[in-house]
């Protein structure tokens, strides 16, 4: 039971983390708020691909 707890959990905290990681690297990288929304738009596809690879 421990183990779906914890998997539920990484679940949750990868994105969130990952989501506030990216949109301080696009912040940093694109010139304006559009290009930061396609490349926040881009990882989000490609967390996706991901899951769905794996699962």
């Amino acid at each position: 039971m421990w183990r779906l707890s914890a998997s539920r959990t990484l679940a949750w905290a990868l994105p969130l983390v990952g989501w506030v990681g990216a949109g301080s690297i696009v912040q940093a990288l694109a010139p304006g708020p559009l290009p930061a929304f396609a490349m926040i738009a881009v990882w989000l596809l490609a967390l996706g691909a991901c899951t769905a690879l794996i699962g």
